[in-house]
């Protein structure tokens, strides 16, 4: 029974074996030029150089350009701030302050 067994399993894992080997190409020669290229890893890597030029190169360019930039504020004062200005420069006391406010009330 045992040997059964064994005899069975090894012939199923030669089946499986045998069956996941990887399939042949044929190719013509246009075609096998064509598959060579596309998978050539230093065509691809060389490519991927060739991008990465022209990425480099659109930066530089960009660098080049006029660089427009834009700000805005926007501040809500229901009190006007005030400023303290020395009392001399209205004929006050040397030393004082006086309590002033700019703008529009």
């Amino acid at each position: 029974m045992r040997i059964q067994f064994l005899s069975l399993l090894l012939l199923f894992g030669f089946s499986v074996v045998g069956q996941s080997q990887e399939q042949a190409y044929s190719f013509t020669l246009d075609e096998a030029i064509a598959f060579a290229l596309e998978n050539n890893y230093s065509a691809i890597n060389a490519d991927r150089d060739i991008l990465d030029a022209k990425k480099q190169k659109w930066e530089t360019i960009a660098s080049g350009l006029p660089q427009i930039t834009g700000d805005i504020g926007y501040q809500n004062q229901l009190k006007q701030p005030v400023s303290l200005i020395p009392a001399e420069f209205f004929g006050g006391e040397p030393g004082t302050f006086v309590p002033i406010t700019f703008g529009q009330p």
